[in-house]
């Protein structure tokens, strides 16, 4: 553990976002880069930051969203699983390609 300066201390009392403190003269070694998405303006502004530190580190980033399928017991008639799920995943996969639209992922 370090002790944190008194600027460093202060921005991070204040801030209402979450701070990311490096010590001076640390070397970091970051290589891969896990970054949860939810479609939403605010994780498109924040994968612009993922996509920045993964540049600067040359670390991979891995983008992943995630989608939940209804509940069984709420369905009370016969039903095709495999047509639901296979249906529910294309969406989301669009959903999910066109969230990345625009982002320079190379």
């Amino acid at each position: 553990m370090f002790q944190l300066g008194s600027t460093a201390e202060r921005i991070i009392r204040k801030s209402n976002k979450p701070v990311w403190v490096i010590k001076n003269d640390t070397l970091l070694s970051i290589k891969r880069i896990l970054y949860p998405v939810d479609f939403s303006v605010e994780s498109k502004r924040a994968l612009n930051n993922a996509i920045t530190l993964a540049q600067k580190f040359n670390a991979e980033l891995i983008i992943f969203s995630v989608y939940e399928l209804a509940d069984a017991d709420s369905l009370r008639y016969r039903f095709d699983w495999d047509e639901y799920k296979h249906s529910l995943r294309s969406l989301h996969m669009k959903e999910f390609n066109s969230f990345l639209e625009g982002f320079d992922l190379i």
